[in-house]
């Protein structure tokens, strides 16, 4: 639907819903598993973006971080996903900050920061508990759990904590 949505706006030359609708596609494209294409998308959502598109601006951030991030360039991707976080604290939509923070906490993980990390999924999971996004919330509780068992395995990475 996103991938129609894409085609149409571009074909309408739409400026507005065109910026938001790629970087959303570029997102889903990476959750495929398709990381060159979902680079190319966010490049794209980037050059369409006005500064003033804190939704987009953010979006095609948290994609190029995980991009990044995937292929090694864990500051690059830190940068970008710091970036995302900000913009979106300046907003009223709490599960966009989790998002945005998802993001940032998949970027740390991937650079081995898993105490940052942590605390970072923390945030996240309680936005969404606080939004009463369940299906949110528990995908923030799961990396959660996997970073538990991560810790336990190295103890020095990832303070106890009862949950």
């Amino acid at each position: 639907e996103l991938r129609a949505a894409y085609d149409e706006l571009t074909s309408m030359g739409d400026k507005y819903f065109l910026p938001p609708v790629t970087a959303l596609l570029a997102k889903a494209v990476y959750e495929q598993g398709r990381g060159d294409e979902a680079a190319a998308l966010a490049e794209e959502a980037q050059q369409l973006a006005s500064a003033e598109d804190v939704e987009a601006q953010a979006l095609w951030r948290g994609v190029r971080a995980r991009v990044f991030a995937a292929g090694g360039d864990y500051a690059e991707a830190e940068r970008l996903a710091r970036e995302a976080v900000e913009l979106l604290r300046s907003t009223d939509a709490p599960v966009k900050q989790g998002d945005a923070l998802m993001d940032l906490g998949e970027v740390l993980v991937k650079a081995g920061q898993l105490r940052a990390a942590r605390a970072v999924l923390e945030e996240s999971e309680k936005l969404y508990r606080e939004k009463q996004s369940t299906v949110s919330e528990a995908r923030a509780r799961a990396i959660l759990t996997q970073l538990l068992a991560e810790a336990e395995s190295t103890p020095n990475q990832v303070p106890a904590k009862a949950k």
